[in-house]
């Protein structure tokens, strides 16, 4: 009985150490941790984009005293509004 719990506890470690090595071998190959980074930074642009719309937004008129958006949200703001283009022209 002792030989076939030390049999089963190898075989589950060396399992557990293939499926562990496969993993991270699937995620280096399907670059999964730069999908990741470039969702948390699409994420961040739309807060961004979110935030300058909702302050244009909140006043009527562009006021002289409001910070201009940054170079970031400008090129976030325009890609946005060249996609509603091509989907209107679609």
């Amino acid at each position: 009985m002792d030989n076939s719990l030390t049999g089963l506890l190898i075989t589950l470690v060396v399992v557990a150490a293939v499926f562990m090595m496969a993993r991270a071998l699937m995620l280096w190959y399907w670059k999964v941790d730069e999908q990741v980074a470039l969702a948390k930074e699409q994420n961040q642009l739309l807060r961004e984009i979110r935030e300058a719309l909702t302050q244009r937004s909140a006043t009527s008129a562009p006021s002289t005293s409001s910070e201009p958006p940054t170079e970031r949200q400008q090129a976030a703001i325009a890609i946005l509004r060249d996609g509603w283009r091509m989907k209107d022209e679609g």
